[in-house]
């Protein structure tokens, strides 16, 4: 019976220890698998307000049905909880899964800091135990809960991007990256478009090997000047087998109206600006890449806005029936009348005068207006109006600075 007590406690001490350095090592993991999946500008604040959350509940003791500071930390999650989906659900219905797979990382976290916790008040009991022995050694259970609570702080960190000093770059090359490093061909042409789908781009893959490429969020500018510059805020991966073509079509919205859309067809004018200083700039490229970082994220948060807005029944009113046109009229329009946009790109706001006159050409297309008809076009523009400066509020109060990094704020067209 002895010999049994004493290994018993050996025992459960080298269970505790396994326990917590195998939840230190999924916590690593898991923050790894977030720093993979980090999504857009737009998107990862409120999935990082979640995470908080829910670790401040994970760590508030009570009964949920019985226990205030319980009810109040679990209402914080759910309400943190569903401002994140309603972000991230214009983005996952494009397509997006950043942001699922960066909450599901944050998640798996907080299950192994739970675990972990479990492992440090067996080890603390242990260690109080064996303090009880004369002589005793305890020095590696010293060890154990030192290395497990740096762990958990570790599980307080919040998730970022790889800095560009890193050696090896997370996920697959960008476009440009694989243009400079010689292995794949790019042309672009337009679609006529101005909001939507408003270019194609066709990749070849000119290595022997199979590649897999990020398109990522970009302003397609027109290299000539001639045309529409059109921030493209949603990216993609794409694979390519060896000597592969691809058509990728591209979403987004036009940026300076007082210049016509490349036409349907037409290729070689448009050309890729990635946001990134850190790659090479097309030479025909007119924006600086800070420039381009302030219109993507600019234009991301307007498609959000449009998605919220519409959501919350805030563009029901809109003389538009179909809900991607209600998207894009406010989305279109929020980026033309917005004064930094038009700094940037060299042209002059949009006014409500210009909205009218389009809406005016659109009427009178189909024949002369009545006073009748002129008034009810009139309350329509007034409406329009209305939730396109609705739209652009809404769109600064989402849109957040990304720290000089290129974004990758991604956003659907609808």
């Amino acid at each position: 019976m002895l010999a049994l007590s004493f290994i018993e406690p050996r025992l459960a001490c080298a269970d505790a220890k396994e326990d917590a350095a195998q939840a230190a090592k999924d916590i690593d993991a898991a923050y790894k698998e977030a720093q993979e999946n980090i999504p857009n500008g737009t998107v990862k604040p409120n999935e990082d307000k979640l995470d908080e959350a829910a670790r401040k509940n994970d760590d508030t003791p009570g009964d949920p049905n019985k226990d205030p500071a319980k009810q109040a930390a679990q209402k914080a999650e759910d309400e943190a909880r569903s401002k994140a989906d309603d972000t991230n659900a214009p983005f996952k219905a494009n397509g997006d899964k950043r942001g699922d797979k960066y909450r599901e990382a944050l998640k798996k976290r907080r299950e192994a800091c739970k675990r972990l916790k479990k492992a440090l008040a067996d080890l603390r009991q242990q260690l109080q135990k064996r303090r009880q022995s004369i002589a005793a050694d305890t020095s590696d259970l010293d060890q154990a809960i030192r290395d497990a609570e740096k762990a958990r702080k570790e599980q307080e960190k919040t998730p970022e991007r790889p800095t560009l000093s890193m050696a090896l770059p997370q996920g697959a090359p960008t476009l440009a990256t694989l243009v400079a490093s010689g292995k794949i061909k790019i042309d672009s042409a337009g679609t006529g478009e101005t909001i939507g789908h408003i270019a194609d781009l066709k990749i070849q893959n000119i290595t022997d090997q199979p590649l897999t490429c990020a398109v990522p969020p970009m302003i397609l500018e027109s290299g000539s000047g001639k045309n529409q510059h059109y921030a493209c805020p949603s990216g993609q991966t794409v694979a390519l087998n060896p000597h592969q073509t691809k058509t990728v079509p591209m979403n987004g919205v036009c940026l300076n109206r007082n210049k016509p859309p490349v036409g349907k067809g037409v290729s070689g004018d448009l050309v890729m600006n990635e946001a990134n200083p850190a790659v090479p700039q097309n030479p025909n490229s007119h924006l600086p890449a800070t420039d381009a970082g302030k219109l993507l994220r600019s234009c991301a948060a307007k498609y959000t806005a449009a998605a919220q807005l519409q959501k919350s029944g805030a563009l029901k009113n809109l003389p538009y029936h179909d809900p991607q046109k209600q998207k894009d009229i406010v989305v279109q329009w929020s980026t033309w009348t917005d004064p930094e946009i038009s700094q940037m790109t060299g042209g002059a706001p949009a006014t409500k005068e210009d909205l009218r006159k389009v809406v005016y050409k659109q009427v009178e297309a189909k024949g002369p207006m009545s006073p009748e008809t002129k008034k009810k076009v009139d309350q329509g523009i007034d409406t329009i109006f209305e939730k396109v400066e609705l739209t652009t509020a809404k769109a600064k109060d989402l849109e957040k600075p990304e720290g000089g990094n290129s974004p990758s704020a991604e956003t659907p067209s609808g």
